[in-house]
């Protein structure tokens, strides 16, 4: 687990949980080490993956970068990606996901492509969440991999 940082306050949960996971398919167990090593002297989050990109091996970086670029892409940039997750949400929760849509870019317009489908996944119930954020995941990493 990883200690509590005041000097990363930039960093939500949800970045280092997905941060944690995505290193620990490319290195293993020492993945939360790692990070925290990282963490200590990085103020943002560009700067920590950069960090982090040196440090696991070279044969891999290029899988740490396509999994980890969409921390920090804003969801803003990408309509077609908004569509998309507009669409999955509406099997969910019908005529309100436009809605909910369009209150997260409102309220967040800078929001990463990551935190957005955290945020529309909490929208559904409990027993549905995890089903709707892997769907939007899995539907965007598809997108990336074909590009």
């Amino acid at each position: 687990m990883l200690e509590s940082n005041p000097e990363s306050s930039w960093l939500t949960k949800s970045q280092v949980d997905r941060l944690t996971q995505v290193l620990r398919e490319i290195v293993g167990p020492i993945a939360p080490a790692l990070l925290q090593a990282s963490l200590a002297d990085c103020t943002s989050l560009l700067q920590l993956l950069s960090k982090l990109e040196q440090q696991i091996p070279e044969a891999t970086r290029n899988k740490f970068h396509q999994q980890t670029l969409w921390l920090v892409e804003r969801a803003i940039d990408d309509p077609a990606f908004i569509k998309t997750c507009e669409e999955i949400l509406e099997r969910y929760v019908d005529r309100v996901a436009g809605m909910l849509v369009l209150t997260i870019l409102q309220q967040q317009p800078t929001i990463s492509k990551y935190d957005f489908v955290e945020l529309l996944a909490t929208s559904p119930d409990s027993a549905q969440k995890d089903r709707v954020r892997q769907t939007m995941m899995n539907q965007h990493h598809s997108k990336t991999i074909a590009r």
